[in-house]
């Protein structure tokens, strides 16, 4: 039922159909200086062929409320329990109420802190927020199919910038299109979609970064709406789409918005301010302060409704800029606030008005069943994975990456040529051991800190929409990245070992390689934990840098561990190139003797060391833990690894969590 029904007619009548008019004037006289690609947009267009599971919904919510608590001061006093503040209790939506039919096209406008994102969020069930009073879809509470219908686009565009428009929706149709649909049906929804946003011309090029130029803005945007209308939501619910946009731009993006509510979609998107040729592509309007309604209904009727309150839009003037200037007490220079004003004239409005939202029956049609929307198997998904990471990296071996460890490999073997199976090279091999396990620890921690930043947007995103769970992910990951990781370790391997004459038994070869693929799972599991705990940069690598350090300087080369302080000794147990250090100098000189050099008759080197020496002998003068053995010392940097793997996936569960949730009230 219209929202102006139950009204009397009069002046505000004729300043709405005024105001009507003029915004069609608007729009007729600047519609040649839109932007062209909404043309192409809409001359690309077609029926799409596949459509499994998308239904027409209405959705409405009645006296939603929302608040979240912060916790008072507690007592100095460990043994009180009781708080000596009160905890502070903060609203951000108070009995909002509203309803979208399939077809239309709702904007959701006020002040910034007004509650508009939040709503949003409550609507499409994101994690986190569980508001009080009740959301309805086609007049039934939500269920847990109900999230798989609902299209949700962040405000941020969060994509993996290394791949191009195509990859990221084909890799988003693998992961969140039905198991049951066929790879090419899927290749052409991808088709489709590029075709129906307009996409086609850039589906080629790189998303791109603040380093690397890619796609446009009003791409990179379109783009976000098409990752989510490739699984044909019901209900499209858009967080500011055309913020940081050109007003063309941002034209062009609500014009689409508009040709995808007719098409029968529901579609619910906040937005900041639009200019009038924007404002006239809404059918309805919903506008907060404070977490209140202040207006609800047809945007049309908007101007109409606030000019019965005393509050005339003047005329040319864009009603969206003259409806937030109201709420914020713009040039009115008013010493009362306005904003409550209009809250509490809606609160009176509300009770006698018959809105659409109190008026609305739903269908006793039964629910469409969806099919088979299952996560993909982890099978699938670790296949998938690791095409997704093979392509973020189909540029390793031309990165920057390869230069430095091609030079520092170089150096090393420009340093430690051919080493002599000498009593007087003694301790330069062993300096060389120990330089190979603290290289890849520093080299592959320092590079595991920035996966876990720059994924972690992506990896929030999908997992809210379902395509895939975190245990998944960060199993798939490691299966699929640790093999990668290990490409360029293995042959810095392979060269060093005989560039360095080590050992040139076959069986310690591989020992050595196996060790050193140890040392990069470790290194990285380390890596990933410190970045999971803190999710910046600057301050993983202050802590992961004071780690390795801590680590070299008790790793068993520098100090021997009987001229360590008794107190502080125990450290060296902790470090995990301790025992990368041990498992080279066992795999080096097992079974070895080094003899005194020719001529030499006091038992002393020139290096100052005893000769002869056996292997032993070198064990007890480094502090080697040879009692265990390689496999001991290996097993034990192994399960440093797997432990620290595993913290990190606690702490991308649990710690992050917790410091973005509030607790509700």
């Amino acid at each position: 039922m219209g929202h102006g029904e139950g009204r009397g007619e009069g002046s505000g009548g004729e300043n709405s159909v005024n105001v009507e008019k003029h915004l069609k004037s608007v729009v007729v006289d600047n519609g040649e200086a839109g932007d062209n690609e909404a043309k192409n947009m809409s001359s690309e267009r077609q029926s799409s062929k596949w459509s499994p599971y998308r239904r027409q919904m209405v959705l409405e919510w009645h006296n939603v409320n929302y608040s979240v608590a912060f916790p008072g001061k507690r007592s100095w006093n460990p043994f009180q329990k009781t708080e000596t503040q009160e905890s502070k209790k903060f609203t951000i939506l108070k009995n909002v109420s509203g309803l979208v039919r399939p077809g239309e096209l709702l904007a959701v406008m006020g002040p910034s802190g007004g509650g508009k994102t939040t709503l949003l969020n409550a609507l499409a069930g994101r994690a986190n927020f569980v508001p009080e009073g009740s959301i309805l879809f086609d007049g039934k509470p939500r269920v847990a199919d109900t999230r798989r219908k609902i299209g949700y686009v962040m405000q941020d565009d969060v994509f993996f910038t290394n791949l191009t428009v195509r990859q990221t929706l084909e890799i988003t149709a693998r992961l969140r299109l039905p198991r049951d649909v066929p790879h090419k049906q899927k290749m052409e929804r991808v088709d489709y979609i590029l075709q129906r946003l307009g996409l086609l011309r850039c589906q080629n090029t790189i998303i791109g970064d603040q380093f690397r130029k890619g796609i446009s803005g009003g791409e990179r945007k379109r783009t976000n709406i098409a990752d989510v209308l490739l699984v044909e939501p019901s209900i499209l619910i858009l967080d500011e789409p055309t913020s940081g946009l050109d007003s063309n731009t941002a034209l062009t993006v609500v014009r689409l918005l508009k040709e995808l509510a007719s098409e029968g979609r529901t579609v619910i998107t906040t937005i900041h301010q639009p200019n009038s040729m924007m404002f006239a592509e809404f059918d309805k309007l919903l506008l907060l302060a404070s977490g209140q309604t202040v207006y609800y209904g047809p945007a049309k009727e908007a101007v109409s409704y606030f000019s019965r309150l005393g509050y005339e839009c003047p005329y040319g003037f864009n009603p969206a800029d003259y409806f937030i200037a109201l709420l914020t007490n713009e040039d009115f220079g008013q010493s009362e606030p306005i904003r409550q004003k209009l809250i509490d004239a809606w609160k009176g409005y509300e009770l006698d008005a018959d809105l659409d939202y109190k008026m609305y029956v739903p269908s006793l049609t039964p629910p469409l069943k969806v099919g088979n929307i299952r996560q993909p198997s982890l099978i699938n998904f670790v296949s998938l994975l690791g095409e997704h990471i093979f392509r973020r990296r189909e540029n390793y071996l031309r990165s920057l990456q390869f230069f430095r460890v091609v030079f520092v490999a170089l150096i090393v073997s420009f340093i430690w040529f051919r080493i002599p199976h000498d009593i007087n090279y003694l301790m330069d091999l062993m300096g060389a051991l120990f330089f190979a396990g603290l290289f890849w620890g520093f080299f592959t921690m320092f590079q595991a800190l920035t996966t876990l930043p720059t994924e972690k947007p992506v990896l929030s995103k999908e997992r809210a929409s379902g395509a895939y769970r975190l245990s998944a992910y960060f199993l798939g990951k490691a299966l699929v990245e640790v093999p990668l990781d290990l490409i360029y370790p293995f042959f810095f391997s392979v060269y060093i070992y005989w560039m360095l004459n080590l050992n040139p038994q076959a069986s310690r070869f591989i020992l050595f390689l196996i060790f050193v693929g140890i040392t990069v799972f470790t290194a990285q599991s380390i890596g990933l934990f410190i970045a999971a705990v803190f999710m910046d940069f600057r301050k993983s690598q202050t802590l992961a840098a004071v780690f390795m350090l801590t680590s070299m300087l008790t790793g068993g080369f520098y100090v021997n561990d009987s001229q360590m302080p008794v107190w502080i000794r125990w450290i060296q147990y902790l470090s995990f190139i301790h025992y990368i250090y041990d498992s080279f100098m066992l795999n080096q000189f097992e079974g070895e003797y080094f003899p005194c050099p020719p001529g030499n008759t006091s038992g002393v080197t020139s290096s100052g060391l005893s000769c002869p020496m056996t292997a032993q002998d070198i064990y007890s003068m480094r502090g080697v833990i040879s009692n265990i053995g390689r496999g001991g010392n290996i097993a034990i940097v192994l399960a440093y690894g797997i432990a620290f793997r595993y913290f990190a996936f606690l702490c991308l569960k649990y710690l992050n969590r917790s410091h973005k949730q509030k607790r509700r009230v």
